[in-house]
């Protein structure tokens, strides 16, 4: 599978993909040190504990979100990968 950008520009799946998610990298680790102000804003008594609990909230998310994309991926897979490389 191809994308088309412009004309003078044409990019495969996996390298548009993959500078996809650098941008979106790029565009949300900006939030983390917003929502550690935001919560210590509204818990100021929190301490310690609040940004243990942050921490492992982004922990849990940053270990589950992928698992469960790829398993959605893995039940709901028609072609391979290999076969959609080979595109």
């Amino acid at each position: 599978m191809r994308y088309f950008l412009p004309d003078y520009i044409t990019v495969t799946g996996g390298c548009f993909s993959l500078i996809g998610c650098g941008i979106c990298g790029f565009a949300v680790g900006i939030m983390w040190p917003g929502t550690f102000s935001i919560a210590s804003d509204i818990m100021r008594k929190g301490g310690t504990a609040l940004f243990a609990l942050l921490a492992l909230a982004g922990d849990l998310g940053c270990g589950g979100g992928p698992t469960i994309v790829g398993t959605i991926a893995d039940i709901t897979k028609k072609v391979s990968a290999r076969e959609y490389c080979a595109e």
